[in-house]
């Protein structure tokens, strides 16, 4: 398990690299039941289907309001 506090770095792994960082497999399933299938805990198309749902309401027009 990596911590990673530069926002740049982030931001990097989030956007284009999410392919080479996989998920602990442990903390998946145990998280599963309490917080269900979304961006923290799919992998793959899935996750870039549920990151292409929820971008939108990121954006920074809409979080300045």
């Amino acid at each position: 398990m990596i911590t990673i506090p530069d926002l740049d770095i982030i931001k990097q792994v989030l956007t284009n690299k999410d392919h080479l960082f996989t998920k602990f497999p442990l903390a998946v399933r145990s998280s599963k039941p309490v917080i269900g299938k979304g961006l923290v805990t799919t992998d793959g198309e899935e996750w870039a289907l549920h990151r292409r749902i929820v971008n939108p309401a990121f954006h920074h027009e809409k979080l300045k309001v």
